[in-house]
């Protein structure tokens, strides 16, 4: 999404990141979280799996701020 961008704004709040790619269609955003250890277990065993998977929260843990 970010090569057919015509901007990008990148921002944090409340240790998640949120993307916004704007281009001449309209606007893609998305969320960045960080995977908590469990969380990572979870999507290295679900990618084995093709099975659907439901998202817990506590499979995050939010970025530190810098």
């Amino acid at each position: 999404c970010f090569r057919s961008g015509d901007d990008i704004k990148l921002s944090y709040n409340n240790g998640v990141y949120e993307c916004e790619v704007y281009h001449h269609d309209g606007t893609n955003s998305f969320y960045i979280h960080k995977l908590s250890k469990r969380g990572l277990q979870v999507v290295e065993a679900w990618g084995t799996n093709a099975k659907e998977c439901e998202v817990k929260d506590y499979w995050f843990v939010k970025f530190a701020e810098v």
